[in-house]
């Protein structure tokens, strides 16, 4: 059971996010199809802190826009 999935742009790139509350995780998307988890044991609804952890996670120099 997932969240409603929403879109953010990192870099220049656009990535698509959503909340899983079987796993109680965030994953991420980029456009590539590369899917990878960016919070575990809660959950991300702000945005800018979606663009940190997706910074993170896809080793990207910078989580601005």
């Amino acid at each position: 059971m997932t969240g409603t999935k929403k879109t953010t742009t990192v870099g220049g790139r656009t990535y698509t996010y959503w909340s899983d509350f079987m796993d109680r995780s965030t994953y991420a998307q980029d456009d590539a199809g590369s899917v990878k988890r960016i919070c575990g044991g809660s959950y991300i609804r702000n945005d800018l802190t979606a663009r940190k952890a997706i910074a993170v996670a896809f080793q990207l120099p910078s989580f601005r826009k």
